[in-house]
């Protein structure tokens, strides 16, 4: 029964994939937001690295597995900034592995600095025919063995960013791709281009306690309609001395107002553990709320980070937010 819903799930993304997203998303959004954004790079003033591994709708064979792993710092002048960055995913008998080099530009006003970053790479995808169990062993819909395809990927991000907030614009794949499957009916994916906008700010509670929120709002953007379907993902937890984080978050997965379509894809709670040193642990479960929560039952996530330097660093250079 597995393998027909997970076989089912791709054929309907395939079907559905001019018209929705295609990009993973994580639950650690906020410590991972050179992901969504190249502007990020070298925020903090200092080196920073991280990973983040999601293991979404657990409980349904063939779905998303996702990783991300990145390193980034501002250089010595604290104007210019430099990534690395490596992500792939897997859904079903495809797969898709990309490695991109971030540059970013800051200039400091006042209180406020802005950063504009570009992110430059090549992406991988694959398909995989043999892991389908098929009805018919032969079917002239699905080519016989793979496919695989190379294509450039290129992004550009905004910035701006206080002492207690920040908020930002990017578009981190600027190119659409049309990748064909050689077969009786000419099936193709297209690959489409992403717009993200995220914002956050920070309250303190008592001179121990903060309060953290941010939002992250993601959309396709396609050259045959104005655009796509839209998730807006909402983020909100309490921080202790800069040591230990626990939340809530909710991601809509639609646009929430659409009637009749529930409370959105899923809610999960998160937590994370920054230590002194620079090393960061963190978990994170989110339980689906559509239609997937009878043959899924969650996602699960977890992140490592360090930051090096960062005692020092925090003496000399102002804190910015996250």
């Amino acid at each position: 029964m597995r393998k027909v819903l997970s076989i089912a799930f791709f054929l309907f993304s395939m079907l559905n994939w001019g018209l929705s997203q295609q990009r993973p998303q994580f639950t650690h959004y906020l410590f991972q937001q050179i992901a969504y954004n190249p502007a990020y790079a070298g925020a903090k003033g200092y080196l920073q690295s991280g990973l983040s591994v999601r293991s979404q709708w657990l409980g349904l064979e063939g779905g998303p597995r996702s990783a991300q792993v990145n390193v980034h710092s501002a250089l010595r002048n604290n104007r210019v900034a430099l990534g690395l960055q490596a992500q792939t995913d897997r859904l079903g008998p495809s797969k898709y592995t990309q490695l991109q080099v971030i540059y970013a530009y800051r200039v400091q006003l006042n209180d406020i600095r802005f950063s504009a970053g570009v992110q430059a790479g090549m992406e991988n995808y694959r398909v995989d025919w043999t892991k389908l169990d098929l009805e018919e062993p032969i079917d002239d819909a699905f080519p016989n063995g793979g496919a695989s395809w190379w294509s450039p990927v290129i992004g550009v991000g905004v910035m701006a960013q206080g002492s207690h907030w920040y908020a930002g614009l990017s578009c981190p794949y600027l190119l659409e791709q049309e990748l064909f499957y050689e077969s009786a009916d000419a099936l193709f994916t297209r690959r489409l281009r992403h717009v993200y906008a995220m914002a956050g700010a920070e309250w303190p509670v008592t001179a121990e306690w903060r309060f953290l929120a941010a939002t992250l709002f993601s959309s396709v953007w396609t050259n045959q309609t104005a655009s796509g379907p839209a998730s807006w993902d909402l983020y909100g937890s309490f921080f202790y001395r800069d040591l230990f984080l626990a939340g809530l978050s909710w991601q809509t997965g639609i646009p929430f107002w659409t009637p009749g379509m529930g409370l959105g894809q899923s809610a999960g709670l998160f937590a994370v553990v920054q230590l002194e040193n620079g090393l960061r642990f963190g978990l994170s479960f989110d339980a689906p709320l559509s239609r997937l929560a009878q043959p899924a039952f969650g996602s699960l996530e977890w992140t490592v980070g360090y930051e090096w330097n960062v005692r020092a660093s925090r003496i000399a250079t102002p804190r910015f937010f996250w």
